[in-house]
Formats: C-alpha cells, structure tokens, sequence
C-alpha cells in the first residue's frame, strides 16, 4: 500500500487528520469485575503497541486523544503514548464509554480549530459504526476497505478535508488507511 497523504501533518488548513481506535483485546478472567473495570490482557498490550507503531511509522501525529475512562481505554493509551508526540492532550471521557456512533460524532465537532490531528480510543459498535459512515458517506474516491469487522487493537485513519471540527459532515472525510493487528502480522510473515 502506498503512504498516506500527509496534508494535514504538515498544517493545512484544509485538512485534519482523524484516528478512530478501539481499545486492546482486555481480560475476562475476573469474572466478577465490572465491564467498565476489565484490563487488558498481555495478547491486547502487544496489539496495542504494534498498531501505534505503524501510525508513528506513517507519520501521524495526534495533538488531541478523546479516550473512554474505561480501564481498558485508559490503559491502551498509556501503551500507545511512547508513539506519538509528548505535547499531545488527553482527555478522558465518561461519555465514550460504550457511545453510539452519533455521540462519538458529536464530541469530535465539539473539539477547537487549533487542533489538527485527533485520536479517538473507544469501544464498538459504536467506532465500527462511525467509521462505515465516514467511509460510505464521503464523495471522494476512496479506496476499498472494510471495517465492519473492527477488532481489538484496530483502528481507521482518515483525512478530513475542513477547516473546522465542527462543520464536520461525513461526506467530509477520506479512509486513509485500515489497520489491524491481524494485518500486521500478516505483513510481516511476508516480508
């Protein structure tokens, strides 16, 4: 696959960058945990790390990450963050817990102009959700990729082309790319 446009990493104002990323693969071991209170588990802290290692190698930068405050939200993050900028805000969210494509949708048109790259970390099916629409919404020729089937660890990468967060519409919005921790694997058996 070729690498991904990078207009809005080098500060355009006519595009943003947008990560939707569902938490690593957690535990289920204390079966009386709360879901809310369930950790990750050592497959999920792997995955975790290989899938925000190609986002670095691509080039993405998020200045703003919008993170459930579930435990397995919260410590997908705190894997991840050695990839990406030290400058980069966090902002942990009740709301995202377990959210519906459409409150999703929402808090990312409630972020300021100023923020160009943004790092969703949440739960399906509301990432899934999200992600088919931005896809199958959009008017620009995207290539094909499927994410109905959005695994732990995976996450979607789109280009917006606006300047401001929040006359976001779908149509908006170009997939970039689609990773997997599957597809890493994959790609590195083959090369």
């Amino acid at each position: 696959m070729k690498k991904p446009s990078l207009r809005a990493s080098k500060g355009s104002d006519l595009a943003k960058s947008l990560i939707l990323m569902r938490h690593a693969k957690s535990s289920w071991d204390n079966s009386y945990k709360d879901d809310f209170d369930r950790p990750l588990n050592s497959r999920g802290k792997e995955n975790a790390q290989m899938v925000a290692k190609h986002i670095h190698s691509l080039g993405f930068k998020p200045e703003l990450t919008l993170c459930s405050s579930a435990v397995r939200c919260k410590q997908t993050l705190e894997l991840i963050i050695p990839y990406f900028p030290t400058k980069m805000h966090i902002r942990y969210l009740d709301e995202l817990y377990l959210a519906p494509e459409r409150t999703i949708l929402e808090m990312i048109k409630s972020i300021e102009l100023s923020i160009n790259q943004m790092l969703v970390i949440g739960h399906n099916p509301g990432l899934s959700d999200l992600s088919q629409s931005l896809i199958y919404s959009s008017n620009k020729k995207n290539d094909y990729f499927e994410t109905q089937q959005f695994p732990t660890s995976a996450a979607s990468i789109f280009e917006m082309s606006i300047n401001n967060w929040l006359n976001l519409k779908l149509s908006d919005s170009k997939i970039i790319d689609f990773v997997t921790p599957k597809k890493l694997m994959e790609k590195n058996l083959n090369s």
